[in-house]
């Protein structure tokens, strides 16, 4: 195999690796997007007050009404259907470290991917050169 193919290939994996990395990168910030919401959501619910009527999540967009007992607790599955109870500035700690992992990984992605994009570009020049 002649070099201009063993560069035009590489050029090829590396765009099917940029092109994972992107995909990365759009699921990591929604999942920031999402975890946002969940410390909002939980700030509310802590803010209720007891006895107050609520809307209880059943299923993906079905409610039922329910009335609130309590709200200084939370019951968090910490996996392994393990539940713990863990109060609400707990649970808010809990979010926010999902999120400082999730946005610690999502710095090593952009890493990676402008080093890709580097490599792209100078293979891209080396090919149209001919």
């Amino acid at each position: 195999m002649d070099p201009r193919q063993e560069r035009y290939i590489e050029l090829q994996i590396l765009e099917q690796q940029l092109n994972q990395i992107q995909k990365n990168l759009q699921m990591m910030d929604q999942q920031l997007a999402e975890i946002d919401a969940i410390k909002r959501n939980i700030e509310t619910f802590g803010k209720e007050k007891k006895d107050s009527e609520t809307l209880m999540p059943i299923a993906n967009g079905i409610f039922g009404k329910a009335k609130l007992s309590g709200n200084s607790e939370l019951f968090v599955n910490v996996g392994s259907n393990v539940i713990v109870k863990k109060t609400i500035p707990d649970t808010v700690k809990l979010i926010e470290n999902q999120g400082k992992e999730i946005e610690k990984y999502r710095v090593e992605l952009i890493e990676q991917l402008q080093i890709l994009v580097e490599r792209i570009d100078t293979l891209q020049l080396e090919l149209n050169k001919g």
